[in-house]
């Protein structure tokens, strides 16, 4: 999800649920936890809420790409 958003910033729960075939309670939860640690922020438009990836989550990604 941290790798998606970092493609993709400003995607809605929504659109994120879709792409990776889950239902929206599945990806609320797993963004809200992300949320929570930090590794994501998210904005307000109109009805919709847009993330993208914080400066802590880039970091984590980076580390996460270099133990492939």
């Amino acid at each position: 999800m941290l790798d998606l958003i970092d493609l993709t910033p400003e995607l809605s729960v929504q659109e994120i649920s879709k792409k990776f075939d889950i239902n929206f309670k599945t990806a609320s939860s797993h963004l809200r936890r992300l949320i929570i640690a930090g590794l994501i922020m998210k904005r307000s438009q109109g009805k919709d809420i847009r993330h993208k990836i914080s400066e802590r989550g880039k970091n984590v990604l980076t580390f996460l790409r270099t133990l492939e």
